[in-house]
């Protein structure tokens, strides 16, 4: 059922991504999905968490968007605040913190994109993460009332690591698929 699943939000979102910034669409906001800069296992630095701010930077510095939402767990169960460390690393590369707005209350895809569009009345804007992140973020907007058109996804590198099995594993995110979390 889930391989159904995926190819139903795979297809229904495939021209709404984005993997080079000069085709990236200009928009003010650009919706950073938070993750932790150190692995569940091991401990070790996190590529996805520095390949979504790599992508995060280059919207920026690229002229795509004006502004950041970061979104994510501020509560994580390892402790981790992965709003406040991913707008450290955006600051340390330049970023000013008046660019970035902070949402820790977003545990879940489901909740960044709900938040950004019913909390902050933002639309439009572009979700960043990786490839298979955002296939789901802009897939939960057509279910939230928005208008597709109005969100799209830039995808962050991947990771093409063995660990990034076990951090596709440790994601609670993923665990939570079915129900597209």
């Amino acid at each position: 059922m889930s391989v159904i699943c995926d190819s139903v939000v795979v297809y229904n979102v495939s021209d709404k991504l984005y993997n080079y910034v000069n085709q990236q669409p200009c928009m003010k906001y650009g919706v950073l999905l938070g993750t932790s800069p150190r692995t569940r296992f091991g401990g070790r630095g996190n590529l996805f968490f520095r390949y979504c701010v790599d992508a995060g930077e280059k919207l920026y510095k690229g002229n795509k968007i004006n502004k950041f939402i970061i979104s994510g767990d501020e509560n994580r169960i390892d402790r981790v605040n992965e709003d406040v460390s991913m707008r450290a690393f955006l600051i340390a590369r330049g970023m000013s913190p008046a660019v970035i707005i902070l949402d820790g209350k977003c545990y879940r895809t489901y909740d960044s994109v709900w938040c950004t569009i019913n909390l902050y009345g933002i639309r439009p804007f572009v979700v960043i993460s990786q490839k298979f992140h955002n296939e789901r973020a802009v897939f939960l907007t057509s279910h939230l009332d928005a208008d597709i058109d109005d969100v799209v996804g830039y995808n962050a590198s991947d990771v093409k690591t063995d660990v990034a099995l076990l951090t596709y594993l440790g994601s609670a995110d993923l665990l939570g698929w079915s129900g597209l979390s």
